[in-house]
């Protein structure tokens, strides 16, 4: 499956990986850069495998990990999908 998000949801980038802020969270998870790439319009698409197990997280201002946890790819999916959703409502009303 695919996930979108905005190019300023990337925290940070390493060589091989990006650290993405998920929308409207505190939670952020780390994704090999092969799994990413840019759409025309700017945004990046992120291929998580069905499979797969995200290991999501929050750090302070220093970097400490004050919560951690690991969510299926399709829970993932979920908070974007519920994201866009709200987005689009506000768009409507």
């Amino acid at each position: 499956m695919f996930i979108t998000t905005a190019s300023s949801n990337i925290l940070h980038e390493t060589e091989k990986s990006l650290l993405v802020q998920i929308e409207d969270s505190q939670y952020k998870f780390w994704i090999a850069k092969k799994m990413v790439r840019e759409t025309s319009d700017g945004e990046k698409q992120i291929l998580v495998p069905d499979h797969w197990q995200i290991k999501v997280f929050v750090s302070d201002e220093n970097h400490a990990v004050l919560e951690e946890k690991e969510i299926s790819a399709q829970a993932l999916a979920d908070l974007y999908e519920s994201d866009s959703r709200a987005g689009a409502q506000e768009e409507e009303t």
